[in-house]
């Protein structure tokens, strides 16, 4: 059997870096193949690149030209923050940058989805900050710079508001418990921090009943990330 490191407790980070060098972020596609050579190459590979977003190496190939955009593979919420509706489309202006953080939202906004064009969906509180009390509500972008520099962002916005957000609180790995959630729990959206959302029934199961939410996805390709999740009522 190959040998592998095991920590016994989580690794707690004191800078705002990635802790596999290989992601990067690097400045374009040609650097990152020339930095993360192909002996160290891995199928599911994620690397930023800076103006464009993750790219990955999905598999089988693991050569230059076989690193394409990472596009997550699950649909985009058709419930969202509105009761069932599907929100009204925004884009903000111009790309991200530190002096283009924050934005104002139509009048009535009450909870928002938020993207990056490269596909990343930002996580509430750690990437974004809605302030639905200002006139008129604003969202101020708080993603790390500078590895999502002069991306675009787009979302939906809503006027009402039928979901809570909610945090798992240790990070994905093999042997992960069920989580048994909040009273009232009818339905869930599960993503990774790195944005990527869960796929139901392939990458979670949640018995309504028990309010068990069960995570199935790869702990070999996704161990070490922690979760956050929408609860809908």
């Amino acid at each position: 059997m190959e040998a592998v490191l095991q920590l016994p407790t989580p690794i707690r980070y004191t800078n705002p870096v990635h802790a596999d060098e290989r992601t990067g972020p690097w400045a374009s596609v040609a650097e990152a193949c020339a930095q993360v050579e192909p002996a160290v190459r891995t199928v599911g590979l994620l690397v930023m690149i800076t103006g464009l977003g993750y790219h990955w190496w999905p598999g089988p190939g693991l050569e230059d030209g076989d690193l394409v955009p990472y596009l997550p593979t699950a649909p985009p919420p058709t419930t969202g923050g509105g009761a069932g509706q599907r929100g009204t489309y925004f884009e903000l202006p111009g790309l991200y940058s530190a002096a283009n953080r924050v934005h104002a939202l139509p009048a009535g906004t009450k909870d928002i989805d938020l993207h990056f064009g490269s596909g990343r969906t930002l996580q509430p509180a750690a990437d974004y900050t809605l302030d639905t009390s200002a006139d008129p509500p604003t969202v101020t972008v708080t993603a790390s710079l500078p590895m999502f520099e002069g991306e675009a962002l787009w979302g939906r916005t809503y006027r009402t508001s039928s979901r809570t957000y909610y945090e798992l609180p240790t990070a994905y790995g093999p042997g992960y418990p069920p989580a048994e959630l909040p009273a009232g729990t009818a339905d869930v959206e599960v993503y990774f921090t790195s944005g990527r959302p869960l796929q139901p029934t392939r990458d979670y199961a949640y018995d309504v009943a028990t309010r068990t939410l069960t995570l199935l996805a790869d702990p070999a390709m996704f161990g070490g990330e922690t979760l956050w999740l929408w609860l809908y009522s």
